[in-house]
C-alpha cells in the first residue's frame, strides 16, 4: 500500500488522493441524506409505545422530564452530523426550570 499522504503531480497540479476521497464521501453522504429526507414522512407523529426508552426519566440541568414518544430513523425528518437519518426521542419536562417545555433528542443524548 502506498502511504496515505501520497500525492501526484498532474499537469503541475498536486492532487491529494485522501482529501479527494474524503470530499467524495462527504458529497455522497449529503446526497444520501437529501434523498432520505425527501423520502421520509416529515409530518410523522411520535409513537408512544414500541421502544424501551418510552417512560425513561431524563434530567437536564435542574429539570426533570420523561421520554413520551419516538420516531425511527425512517420516520424522522432529522439527519445526524454525518447527514444520515436518525431516530428522535421526544421529551416532555414536568419539573424544574423547563417544566411545560418539550424537546427532541437523538438516541445518544437520552
Amino acid at each position: 500500500l502506498l502511504a496515505q499522504s501520497l500525492q501526484f503531480a498532474v499537469l503541475d497540479l498536486e492532487i491529494d488522493i485522501p482529501a479527494q476521497n474524503a470530499a467524495a464521501a462527504a458529497i455522497r453522504r449529503s446526497a444520501m441524506a437529501q434523498c432520505a429526507e425527501e423520502a421520509m414522512d416529515c409530518d410523522a407523529e411520535f409513537k408512544t409505545e414500541g421502544h424501551p426508552l418510552i417512560g425513561r426519566e431524563v434530567i437536564r440541568s435542574d429539570s426533570k422530564g420523561t421520554v413520551v414518544g419516538w420516531l425511527s430513523a425512517a420516520e424522522s425528518d432529522f439527519v445526524d452530523g454525518d447527514g444520515l437519518p436518525a431516530a428522535l426521542f421526544h421529551v416532555e419536562y414536568t419539573e424544574g426550570e423547563l417544566a411545560g417545555e418539550e424537546e427532541d433528542f437523538e438516541l445518544y443524548e437520552v
